[in-house]
Formats: structure tokens, sequence, C-alpha cells
């Protein structure tokens, strides 16, 4: 029997509409971490919303990263406030 589902982080840094509509890539992430949806705490990269480093170390079942159209070096406030939180 599996124990308790532990609880995720996941770091949504995709803002096309086609990907994060009606919560599509919490599903998929969801189903391919194999934990419950309501066990992955989805944070929105790209609106600024990004967990504390104290936060952070509430997440006893790790990081997810998603990937991005935009490209780390591109001028954005919310990309340069995610590589702060991950350094």
């Amino acid at each position: 029997a599996k124990g308790p589902s532990k609880r995720v982080a996941y770091i949504e840094c995709e803002d096309a509409v086609k990907w994060v509509a009606d919560g599509y890539m919490h599903k998929v992430w969801a189903d391919v971490l194999e934990v419950p949806a309501e066990q992955l705490v989805r944070f929105d990269a790209c609106a600024g919303h990004l967990p504390s480093l104290t936060e952070l170390d509430t997440f006893d079942g790790g990081l997810v990263l998603t990937g991005s159209h935009y490209n780390v070096d591109d001028d954005l406030p919310w990309i340069a406030q995610l590589l702060a939180v991950l350094r």
C-alpha cells in the first residue's frame, strides 16, 4: 500500500492559454507525478506568484518547474524573480 501523498510545489512558467486554460497542465502534472491534484500546489510565475523560501520548505514531495515559450534571458520581471527564488 502507498503511504500518504506528499505535497509538491508546481511553478507554472507558461501563460499561453492553450496550455493553462481550465487547469489542463495541473491535471497533466498530477497524473504524471501520481499525486492527488490537491497535493500539487500551483504557483503562477508569469503573474509573479512564487513561493517564498520558507514556503518551499513545506513541500516534502519536491518541486516541478515547467517549461515555457519564454527564454531565461527575456527581460521580464517574473523571470528575474524566479531566478532569485531558485538561487
